[in-house]
């Protein structure tokens, strides 16, 4: 799915951290956050905590946890929690903006290609690593290692 840059920068704009996450990580710590300069922190929503080493900048549009090295924006934030792909993101932030999805163009010939490919590849990578750690491959491993 192709969206136009301006499309992804509108919704950044639109949509803040904060309210997003609201719902899921409970109330901001006062005593660290200043909520005038838009800067939260939170228990993180990603891993078991009480302290608040979770950390949302509503200016940059980032989020960051001290304690599990969780970070993201607000694509990566709906795709974390709520298991979404990106385009299933963009159509859920862009509801919640209020704004329409712009029309793309959607080749799904060209995308399935593109997946057959890449399955291959994996496929063939994890063939030849296999063969490189097996017995058949200890000569070019050997080989590998001296040339480091």
């Amino acid at each position: 799915m192709a969206l136009p840059p301006s499309f992804l920068n509108d919704l950044r704009d639109r949509v803040t951290l904060s309210e997003l996450a609201k719902g899921r990580v409970g109330a901001y710590d006062r005593k660290k956050s200043n909520p005038g300069r838009r800067d939260y922190w939170y228990p993180c929503p990603f891993h078991e905590e009480k302290t608040a080493s979770f950390h949302i900048d509503d200016n940059k549009g980032r989020y960051h946890c001290f304690g599990c090295e969780a970070s993201g924006n607000i694509f990566d934030w709906v795709m974390e929690t709520e298991r979404l792909s990106f385009p299933e993101a963009v159509r859920k932030l862009a509801g919640v903006a209020g704004v329409p999805m712009p029309e793309t163009s959607f080749d799904k010939q060209k995308h399935d290609k593109k997946r057959d490919i890449l399955d291959v590849l994996k496929i063939a990578r994890d063939y030849f690593q296999d063969m490189l750690f097996s017995a058949a491959g200890a000569e070019g491993l050997s080989y590998l290692r001296e040339k480091r």
